[in-house]
């Protein structure tokens, strides 16, 4: 498991640029959200036997970069598309997100390392996401979505959690420290338990991780 953690912590750091404002390892209640580099809030997932579908809502920094400090921030609102076969990442895709009060529809564009398809979107006014269908070539995938964060402690829990799991090693930091918040699963099986990982990441290789039971905030594993 903490191989695990390493590991996802090392793909979430990778090929970023820089930031400019930094973050105290201890901050203050009312400083806690600054201190916030990535912070996710919503998250609705579904998949077929041909793709995984994810919509996710949060907050991040125009620019993240994994150096202790937290640039400028904005509202994401985005929607991701997986193919399980090497054959499908030669098509181009549209989407049709249905919720409970209406639609919003688009275009996928590949991401620059090819690994999945994404597009921006807005859920202001379809209210909650029902299920999307995925168009390609003359074929139409109808896929339901299911709220992965409907039972689960919100973000700010995790985090709180997590800090009170790793007291003792920030109370002995004095380095700046961004804070990363998000929901993860082991990338080889689709299927597996999500779990909220937090990280208080001063750089690539210095860092500590926590991975927190969305269902009652136990503590699962931690890095430190």
């Amino acid at each position: 498991m903490k191989k695990f953690i390493a590991l996802i912590c090392i793909v979430l750091v990778i090929g970023l640029a820089f930031s400019l404002v930094g973050c105290k390892d201890k901050p203050q209640e009312s400083e806690k959200k600054d201190c916030i580099s990535y912070i996710q809030t919503t998250f609705f997932k579904g998949n077929n036997q041909n793709f995984e579908v994810k919509i996710c809502q949060g907050e991040s920094e125009l620019l993240f970069v994994a150096d202790g400090k937290t640039n400028e921030k904005k509202p994401f609102s985005r929607i991701t598309l997986t193919p399980n076969s090497v054959d499908l990442f030669e098509n181009e895709y549209t989407f049709q997100v249905i919720g409970d009060k209406g639609e919003v529809s688009g275009n996928f564009n590949k991401e620059s390392f090819g690994a999945y398809y994404l597009a921006d979107i807005s859920l202001e006014t379809i209210g909650t996401p029902q299920h999307v269908v995925i168009s390609y070539q003359n074929n139409k995938k109808e896929i339901e979505l299911t709220n992965m964060l409907s039972e689960c402690i919100s973000a700010l829990d995790a985090l709180n959690k997590a800090q009170e799991a790793l007291k003792e090693n920030l109370e002995k930091d004095n380095k700046d420290r961004e804070i990363y918040i998000r929901m993860i699963n082991n990338q080889s099986n689709p299927q597996s338990a999500y779990y909220w990982y937090v990280a208080f990441i001063a750089n690539p290789q210095d860092y500590y991780a926590v991975l927190v039971n969305p269902t009652d905030g136990t503590i699962i594993n931690k890095t430190a």
